[in-house]
């Protein structure tokens, strides 16, 4: 097959095995047993069964063997693209992040989920922690929900960014319109709802947008946000740091204070 281009993936695929930056992709409509294999440059290398994907993937990348693994997760609605310069960050300071994209308004949480716990137990790193914005820090805590990959992998840290960690009130306001539903699918409607998801245990780091000196911009929302995400929902009942910026919900991750802050985090 001759490589052609494609889009990455955007909300039609989702990345079941990654190994620097080549990507087994999954179809997210349509026939759940297509697959692709893309590279780097997003190029398109082979389509067809998963087996057939991996075993052109061997030939292109042999089995990793990491000690650390930080896996990346985008917010809803979303692509890799915007954890792009996070990533970018991660990689200069010596980590093996795999920034994996997710068809986040095309499935459930759940489903979500199970796709990341794959692309870990694929790699079979020592240790893993999640770099996250929005949605993708409700997808870390349901993998890390899930025991059976911790038999071989310990969960390390979590650095989130702007997560909806109470539900989100935004949401709520919106969930009964068409649109809500049609753009954002089933992962919306669970943000709209309460989510029975587990609390992280292990050390945490959730960075909050904040605007107009601390008195928000969102009207739907009590207190201070960043236009989508009150700072009071992005807290945890349980024990973990908490960190304030300037920010707008969309760009929280690219503030040079928040991070560096994660990035001391992840090194600690």
């Amino acid at each position: 097959m001759i490589a052609t281009p494609t889009l990455g993936g955007l909300q039609l695929w989702a990345d079941v095995v990654w190994r620097n930056e080549y990507r087994v992709q999954q179809r997210a409509l349509g026939a759940p047993t297509h697959f692709r294999l893309t590279n780097p440059q997003n190029l398109r290398l082979i389509s067809g069964r998963y087996d057939e994907c991996v075993a052109r993937l061997n030939q292109e990348v042999p089995p990793l063997d990491p000690d650390h693994l930080v896996v990346v997760l985008h917010g809803l609605g979303r692509t890799r693209a915007a954890m792009g310069s996070v990533t970018k960050r991660l990689g200069e300071r010596g980590f093996l992040a795999a920034n994996i994209g997710y068809p986040s308004t095309r499935r459930s949480i759940d489903r979500h989920a199970e796709q990341v716990r794959g692309v870990i137990e694929e790699l079979a790193p020592k240790r893993v922690s999640f770099v996250t914005h929005s949605l993708g820090g409700i997808v870390a805590r349901a993998v890390l929900a899930e025991p059976s990959w911790q038999e071989t992998t310990t969960p390390h840290r979590l650095v989130s960014f702007a997560p909806p960690s109470t539900g989100s009130a935004f949401a709520r306001a919106l969930r009964d319109t068409s649109t809500f539903r049609l753009v954002l699918g089933q992962s919306g409607q669970q943000l709209a709802g309460d989510l029975a998801i587990p609390e992280p245990t292990i050390p945490t780091l959730i960075i909050a947008g904040s605007q107009r000196g601390g008195r928000g911009l969102n009207p739907l929302l009590d207190g201070d946000d960043d236009g989508v995400v009150s700072v009071a929902e992005t807290r945890l009942a349980t024990e973990h740091e908490h960190l304030i910026v300037e920010s707008v919900h969309s760009f929280v991750m690219n503030e040079p204070v928040a991070v560096r802050r994660a990035l001391a985090f992840l090194e600690g």
